[in-house]
């Protein structure tokens, strides 16, 4: 009788286990058909599982899947909003992986954080509030014109940005500015085309 408990135990905690598992791919399946018959594209549901549950359909879990399976069937999912685009949002041109800074995105939310790794078009960024894997074309452009007393100017793609520095990848290379050493008269972020 003991080892009849064991084994059920052990088959219980392998089925709780298999839960968490990544996603399947039938569950792949019946999330871009129903997404699809609620009239959602590709990068609406991306939109919607990114803002929903940090992850793209990949890096959904099966537990994660079941609930998006089941708002759509109960009709509980709604199309996300049409984010305002601007004409001088661009996607950001320089992604790398241990770029850590403020990142900005189309959906227009904000995350501090660091890229851990870049695959098939996906980001992977860690931030105070776990691992999120994000869409790349996502990720805002961001230059900054760091300009001191002197007249010196240095504009580029920001790269990072600590309390001490910033790295900006001018034209000319990458340029630690250190906020300190410069009385800056202006500091710029902002989104810009390409």
């Amino acid at each position: 009788m003991t080892i009849a408990k064991y084994i059920a135990l052990m088959l219980f905690s392998a089925f709780l286990l298999a839960q968490d598992g990544a996603i399947l791919p039938g569950q792949k399946s019946a999330i871009q058909s129903l997404s699809s018959a609620a009239g959602f594209s590709s990068a609406d549901l991306n939109t919607y599982l990114v803002q929903n549950y940090g992850q793209t359909l990949g890096g959904l879990s099966r537990t994660q899947g079941a609930s998006v399976i089941k708002e759509f069937q109960t009709g509980s999912a709604s199309k996300p909003a049409a984010a305002k685009q601007e004409a001088d949002l661009a996607v950001a041109s320089i992604l790398e992986a241990g770029m850590k800074k403020r990142f900005h995105f189309r959906d227009g939310s904000v995350r501090d954080g660091e890229i851990l790794s870049i695959e098939d078009g996906t980001v992977a960024i860690k931030t105070g509030s776990g691992t999120f894997n994000i869409p790349a074309d996502q990720f805002l452009s961001e230059t900054a014109e760091v300009k001191n007393k002197k007249g010196e100017l240095f504009k580029g793609v920001v790269l990072g940005e600590t309390a001490e520095e910033y790295i900006i990848r001018t034209s000319f290379g990458d340029a630690v500015v250190q906020k300190k050493r410069y009385s800056i008269y202006e500091t710029l972020p902002r989104w810009h085309p390409g």
